[in-house]
């Protein structure tokens, strides 16, 4: 990281602290600053108090659901713009269809290859980099 740049920050939510802890780990070895929380209301919370770059919010939880956390991540004018990859160990149709459709950027099937999910990071704070350029640019003109 340059001189002037910040940490990337990843918020990630899950129920199972085994799954934060790897997650911590690997994250932090990528240079990504960390974020936790282990549950849909902690992780909405969080995400309000902490504005991190990117979500990786698990799919099936107790109480509220990463669809519900999704639903409410994306109502909420401070939350909206932060991009939500969704990670289950449910790979059925409805499941993906239905978290896309509710604005995740992309769907990972647990267990996952760790560099596949850095390839999926790395692509979608890519994309969401440019989306914001592209929104800066047209508030200049």
């Amino acid at each position: 990281m340059g001189a002037g740049e910040k940490q990337q920050a990843i918020l990630v939510v899950d129920d199972t602290p085994d799954i934060i802890e790897v997650l911590n780990r690997r994250l932090s070895s990528w240079g990504y600053r960390v974020l936790s929380a282990r549950s849909g209301e902690e992780g909405i919370q969080v995400a309000r108090e902490q504005r991190p770059d990117l979500i990786l919010l698990d799919h099936m939880m107790p109480k509220m659901k990463g669809r519900d956390a999704l639903r409410h991540l994306k109502d909420d004018p401070q939350t909206k713009d932060i991009p939500v990859i969704l990670l289950s160990a449910l790979e059925l149709p409805d499941h993906v269809k239905a978290g896309m459709e509710l604005g995740a950027e992309d769907y990972i099937v647990k267990p996952f290859d760790m560099n596949d999910l850095k390839e999926r990071i790395t692509v979608c704070l890519a994309r969401h980099a440019r989306q914001v350029g592209e929104v800066l640019d047209l508030d200049v003109a």
